[in-house]
């Protein structure tokens, strides 16, 4: 979620404009593009969210004609090199570096879609089923509700917002809320800079009633198969022990961007004297004052628990097994997240979301390195005093820190909000480079051969993938030919080759015909939704103008 300022230089927009009529009129790439040029398309030239890097796999994408028509080149006043452009596929934003005569960089992006089909008669049941009511649910309902195709979203939970409602007591939102809009209703003026939870759960709640979102609480998927012959999928969902069958052409997986809690079997654990549980499941440290709770885990749910835990009068003991990438909380807004969307700057949201989707993975990853190798110097204080009690760091293998982290695993890292400097002063333990080797009638015993005396024991041990849901509530086969969800394939850990350069599955066609994938925080929900309510609309205008030829 930030930009690679584009240099300058170079940026003749008559230059540009022809540049834009030769890439349409199908001129060979290596006539248009540089050698290391990087190409991101959003919708704007396939139907699809790509990015291409270098001239050779731009050339190898794009056939001898575009097959697009172009129209009207429309240069945004305030802004080098940003143009609109109509073509087939619709309205188009791009973004385009030139040096001299050659591209290289481009962001096209589908902003609206082309002139409707005739009309013919509304589909009353839903085309689209959104499984979740979060807030990447509710945000591609608001898109295509906007676009006027038929949706119904269920939710496990009796209420709209129950997912933030019932997560622990103390949690606070670590983005400021100028980041975390969702479409066509702002936050007011007056909302805190921070959102408590509970507040966000009651947000999320007002934000369906207002837009009169189709939403179905206290109902669960039980099962989806998938018709081949055609190509529908056949749903049962359960309200209150009630079943309920139905039919949709497309499903969206919107219910965050994790699997199931995940919980270590380790030997003893059922000879343990105390309570055990996952870190899903804590609500409130005010059942554990005056105990001793080992914490299995380091990163944000960790520091999180355990700093509450303190507040209550517990001593909380992280178990770090491996390393953790703390970001100061400055940092992260002042250095990762105001330079795109503070509102100093006075760019609309819109604008601040295209620059941020237009820059390509490696551009990050390069400004990741930037900005912690800068802040390894600014806070070098801060992080030898952390390293100093034992905690072990890192700034993800490549040096690009959290932006690294977060696309490729969404996890490893914590953001300072408080907890590194109750580790400093002593008041959370840490045993760091250590693993249980099995748990005990009082405790925990680790790798270095020590005991880890525990009233309780609480798993911050996060959760499993998204396809998991494929697995469970379709089954193996198709979660399989799906294969993994998040990561980019950057080969660091978490994170498999080959190379893909864009999230893998996320709000973009997967390998199984109708399925799609929703996820991400509230900003992601936000941009992304308007590109995978744009896709959803596209079919659905296809099986109307089909119904009505027919």
């Amino acid at each position: 979620m930030l930009s690679d300022p584009l240099p300058k230089s170079g940026r003749d927009n008559g230059a540009v404009k022809q540049w834009i009529a030769a890439f349409f009129a199908g001129q060979p790439a290596d006539q248009l593009f540089a050698a290391d040029a990087i190409w991101r398309d959003y919708l704007g030239y396939v139907w699809d969210l790509k990015t291409y890097e270098g001239c050779s796999e731009i050339s190898a994408a794009l056939p001898a004609n575009t097959g697009q028509q172009i129209g009207d080149i429309e240069q945004l006043s305030d802004s080098e090199g940003q143009f609109y452009l109509d073509t087939s596929h619709g309205r188009v934003k791009a973004l385009i570096e030139l040096d001299g005569d050659l591209c290289v960089g481009l962001f096209t992006s589908l902003q609206s879609l082309a002139t409707a089909p005739p009309a013919c008669a509304p589909q009353t049941a839903p085309f689209v089923l959104i499984i979740g009511a979060g807030q990447s649910g509710l945000a591609l309902a608001a898109q295509l509700q906007h676009l006027q195709v038929p949706y119904l979203v269920i939710e496990k939970n009796a209420r709209i917002g129950d997912n933030w409602r019932h997560r622990y007591d103390s949690l606070v939102l670590h983005d400021p809320v100028w980041v975390n809009h969702l479409p066509f209703k702002p936050f007011p003026d007056d909302w805190p800079i921070f959102t408590p939870k509970d507040q966000m759960g009651d947000w999320l709640e007002a934000y369906a009633n207002s837009l009169s979102l189709n939403v179905r609480c206290d109902y669960t998927l039980s099962s989806a198969s998938f018709d081949t012959a055609h190509s529908c999928w056949h749903i049962t969902a359960q309200q209150k022990g009630k079943a309920t069958a139905f039919t949709v052409s497309h499903l969206v997986f919107a219910v965050g961007t994790s699997g199931f809690a995940h919980s270590p079997e380790f030997d003893g654990a059922s000879e343990f004297s105390g309570p055990q549980l996952h870190s899903s499941a804590y609500k409130s440290g005010a059942e554990f004052s005056g105990q001793k709770i080992a914490i299995i885990g380091a990163t944000n749910s960790a520091h999180d628990i355990a700093v509450d835990l303190v507040r209550h009068g517990a001593y909380p003991t992280l178990i770090q097994r491996s390393t953790t990438h703390v970001v100061p909380h400055q940092v992260y807004i002042e250095n990762i997240l105001a330079p795109l969307y503070a509102p100093k700057h006075g760019r609309s949201l819109a604008q601040s979301d295209f620059l941020s989707t237009a820059t390509p993975m490696r551009r990050l990853e390069r400004k990741g390195q930037a900005i912690f190798a800068h802040a390894r110097q600014e806070w070098s204080k801060f992080y030898q005093h952390l390293e100093a009690t034992g905690f072990a760091l890192d700034f993800a293998e490549d040096g690009s820190g959290i932006i690294g982290k977060y696309r490729r695993s969404a996890s490893g890292y914590y953001i300072d909000v408080g907890g590194s400097k109750k580790v400093m002063d002593g008041q959370i333990s840490v045993r760091s480079g250590v693993h249980v080797e099995a748990v005990t009638q009082q405790g925990l015993r680790l790798s270095d051969a020590s005991h880890l005396d525990a009233d309780a024991i609480i798993y911050a041990t996060g959760f499993g993938s998204m396809e998991e849901w494929v697995a469970r509530l379709i089954n193996q086969e198709t979660a399989d030919r799906i294969g993994k969800c998040w990561g980019y394939g950057s080969g660091y850990r978490g994170d498999p080759g080959p190379w893909e350069g864009e999230l893998r599955n996320m709000w973009k066609p997967t390998a199984q015909q109708g399925l799609w994938f929703m996820g991400g925080n509230l900003a992601q929900g936000r941009i992304y939704s308007h590109y995978l309510g744009l896709q959803l609309c596209q079919h659905y205008r296809k099986e109307q103008h089909h119904d009505a030829s027919a």
